[in-house]
């Protein structure tokens, strides 16, 4: 299962041009050394290591998501390894992928299953390879059941985003669920196939995650954005991009309030809401349609409105390692407002390219499942 060798792939040779700015990057950095961030994307779960005879039970996700420059189009792919608590459950390796197109109102989504030990990992240069599908730091290759299929490269300059303060919660049993982004402001060349057709992309304003945990969050709510503007449906502002996230975690019968963590890119800085004020924050709002928050640190307030309609929700079913499960509800074109007020400034951005996913284990939430 654990190898250092690249996934070969029955699919299309590359449509990127030898001259592609994020090729050539990617080329120029050959025996370099790990790029920024890539240690992040290194597995946390160690196949082989004691923790793994024991069946704890494990799930871990790399993802990436990109937006068209129109606003219309959205992608979003992931690789997720689940390692079931229960003795008798197979250990799975899962591929995702979603389609938005037309604002939302076309999507398409997909999933598909593996045994684990198709599967293979590495972690210096890193990569998760599986029989249809090969993701590593800078690139995607992959076809999912003839519908989905995408040739990807991004550059991988931007500084990784870790939303926990402390390198121990990255380690410990709190919080349950860890998450990071290694490339939170990337720019997306390549191709992807949806509806019969290819897209070509030609600098889509996108970003790559990585999160894991014992299991999901008992809820959540998660937001990303690299395309914010000063007024609505205007031009994006390079460099600037909002993450933040909102969990509820289950302790034995008890389940948390919200807690919340932060950050946002702008004129060259970055802001972190990271410590108690800002985790313990009861000015949250979250429902299955939108996601509400005001965060504080240093004398820096954050609030922000995410909400996207129903049309432009991708309903997906994630199973924990104890075999429960809960509803994501992913959406990559959630329309946004954030209010940035420092050092006596105030600035107002706004994006309709949001990436909003909502997790709930309640019912009722009339958003289709679609894989």
């Amino acid at each position: 299962m654990r190898s250092s060798e690249p996934t070969q792939l029955d699919h299309a040779e590359s449509s990127l041009s030898t001259d592609s700015p994020v090729e050539g990057r990617e080329r120029s950095r050959e025996g370099a050394g790990p790029r920024p961030g890539e240690s992040d994307n290194a597995l946390r779960y160690r196949l082989d290591g004691p923790h793994a005879k024991g069946r704890a039970g494990h799930v871990e996700s790399h993802f990436l998501k990109a937006n068209s420059p129109d606003g219309r189009r959205a992608i979003w792919v992931k690789h997720t390894l689940l390692v079931p608590s229960r003795p008798d459950a197979p250990e799975l390796a899962e591929l995702w992928a979603i389609a938005f197109d037309e604002g939302g109102r076309r999507k398409v989504a997909r999933k598909k299953t593996y045994p684990l030990t198709d599967a293979s990992f590495a972690d210096a240069p890193f990569s998760f390879g599986l029989p249809d599908a090969e993701l590593r730091h800078g690139s995607a290759r992959g076809r999912l059941d003839d519908e989905l299929a995408w040739d990807l490269r991004y550059a991988t300059d931007a500084p990784s985003f870790r939303p926990f303060r402390y390198d121990a919660m990255y380690r410990g049993a709190f919080p349950r669920s860890k998450s990071l982004t290694p490339v939170p402001d990337a720019r997306m060349f390549g191709s992807f196939d949806a509806f019969g057709e290819r897209w070509q992309l030609d600098g889509w304003r996108g970003a790559q995650g990585h999160n894991w945990g014992k299991s999901h969050a008992h809820a959540y709510a998660w937001a990303h954005g690299n395309a914010w503007s000063l007024e609505p449906g205007g031009p994006p502002l390079p460099g600037v991009w909002l993450e933040a996230l909102s969990g509820r975690v289950r302790l034995g019968p008890v389940v948390t309030p919200w807690l919340s963590v932060g950050g946002v890119h702008y004129a060259g800085r970055l802001f972190r809401f990271d410590g108690a004020a800002a985790i313990l924050a009861r000015a949250i709002a979250i429902d299955t349609r939108s996601f509400h928050f005001t965060l504080r640190q240093g004398g820096v307030t954050l609030h922000a409105e995410l909400r996207a309609p129903a049309d432009n929700f991708a309903g997906l079913r994630y199973e924990d390692p104890d075999g429960s499960a809960l509803s994501c509800l992913n959406s990559k074109l959630a329309s946004g407002r954030l209010t940035l007020s420092y050092d006596g400034v105030s600035v107002v951005l706004h994006t309709e390219q949001a990436a909003l996913e909502l997790g709930t284990r309640r019912p009722g939430h009339e958003i289709t499942l679609l894989a």
